[in-house]
């Protein structure tokens, strides 16, 4: 299971690694434009439901980071040294950690699930009542979504994308099958989609678990072990990153208030156009775990030469991917919306929204994947920094634009391009200037 990302041509490793773990993260991007195109036959009102719940969803997502974020640098930083039983130290730590973080955070939810959905004050009862049932059903069983996540930043560490790509195909074709049937064979909805959704993420998880245990070779698994001091360690290093995570996802919760004052068209607008968008940063994603696991292996094995070669790479990819994206939004994008809802106005507005993010699909995909750079060399709490402002910029500037300065709600989408990016063009600045410090510190001094 372990690749060894330290030796041969820097190019081919990179792509070896980083294009299976893409292509696990475009799976996982069909996974939730499935539910959006059966979503979208039944009505917009019932996108916006599921939109409206996801957004306390990516929360207990970004919370999750907590526990796999730092997970992933600690395995690819021993895989590089060689510290094999170290690595299944930081696993078991991970495991126990995400398991503590899902629960305290699914009971909380469910708890206040109706206040936290009446926060956006929507007049619909069906999109209300939707959004309630789809938000107490699927972070009940969150536990299982953040194992998945777990177990991908863990298998990545060790320099196997391929596990994550043949689990992750296999759990999408499950919810392609299961999305039409729950919904519209067995007549349950919004509320079908939701089970479709658990299902597949709870068979997907006890498979990575199988997977693990019965084929890794590092060592014998001994079980899950409590070890206060690696978690203590993985949390050190993730926090900075959630942080990071949830405060982007308060304020998208807050601009999402913002968006709910234009209708319940412009939350499904928003809604389908963000899986749109995840063409491009769930492939960046992929990319930054990819990254990730590279220069922390040669961060570990102190390979100094291969470090700055391999983030240009992956930047070379992340440009080919976000110019690839750009082109589809600015090309079709009334084509595009079109096929995942029927009424006009819409997928008028939906076509608004991708021309105006279209360019900004370049400059996101560098930003994710020199956040996964940041975290190879451990330099976890700069990120966050330039993130949290520029995504908080948001909010004033979605008011100022679309209120203010009479934009409507393009005013919104505007206020996300220009952020995304001034945010991607200063880290990639901040980071060539932290890589050279680590060159210099990691260089041996000539006797």
């Amino acid at each position: 299971m372990i690749k060894d990302l330290t030796q041969g041509s820097i190019t081919k490793n990179l792509l070896k690694i980083s294009l299976p773990v893409m292509g696990a993260s475009l799976f996982q991007m069909a996974y939730q434009i499935t539910d959006m195109f059966w979503l979208g036959k039944l009505s917009s009102d019932a996108v916006a439901a599921v939109g409206t719940a996801g957004f306390y969803i990516n929360l207990s997502y970004a919370l999750a980071t907590l526990a796999f974020i730092g997970v992933g640098i600690k395995v690819s930083q021993a895989v590089g040294a060689k510290k094999y039983n170290q690595a299944i130290e930081y696993v078991s730590a991970s495991i126990i950690l995400i398991a503590i973080l899902s629960i305290v955070i699914s009971l909380i939810t469910v708890i206040f699930r109706n206040q936290l959905i009446d926060f956006f004050n929507i007049n619909s009862l069906y999109i209300r009542n939707g959004a309630i049932s789809y938000l107490a059903i699927v972070i009940s069983f969150s536990i299982f979504k953040n194992l998945n996540l777990t177990f991908n930043r863990i298998f990545i560490g060790y320099g196997s994308g391929r596990v994550p790509l043949i689990i992750g195909s296999f759990s999408v074709l499950l919810n392609i099958i299961l999305d039409p049937i729950f919904i519209f064979t067995l007549d349950m909805g919004i509320v079908g989609a939701a089970y479709a959704t658990i299902i597949s993420q709870v068979i997907s998880s006890i498979t990575y678990g199988f997977v693990l245990i019965k084929y890794s070779k590092i060592n014998k698994f001994q079980g899950i072990k409590l070890c206060i001091n690696k978690i203590s360690i993985i949390i050190k290093l993730s926090y900075p990153v959630t942080i990071q995570r949830v405060i982007f996802t308060v304020i998208s919760i807050f601009i999402g208030k913002i968006i709910s004052e234009w209708g319940t068209d412009a939350i499904a607008i928003q809604k389908i156009g963000i899986q749109l968008e995840s063409l491009s940063w769930i492939t960046a994603g992929g990319m930054q775990a990819a990254i990730t696991s590279f220069i922390g292996q040669n961060y570990g094995a102190k390979k100094l030469d291969r470090l700055r070669k391999g983030y240009f790479s992956a930047t070379i990819i992340m440009f080919g991917v976000g110019a690839f994206v750009t082109l589809l939004f600015t090309v079709f994008p009334t084509q595009i919306f079109s096929l995942f809802v029927n009424e006009p106005e819409v997928i008028s507005g939906g076509a608004n929204y991708l021309k105006i993010l279209a360019i900004s699909q370049i400059f996101m995909c560098i930003d994710i994947m020199t956040m996964g750079a940041f975290n190879g060399i451990g330099r976890t709490g700069v990120p966050p920094i330039i993130s949290v402002t520029f995504t908080g910029a948001r909010i004033p500037l979605s008011i100022l634009l679309s209120s203010v300065l009479s934009f409507g709600v393009s005013g919104i989408w505007f206020s996300i391009t220009l952020t995304t990016i001034l945010k991607s063009t200063i880290l990639v600045i901040l980071f060539l200037y932290f890589l050279k410090r680590v060159e210099m510190e990691l260089k041996p001094i000539k006797a």
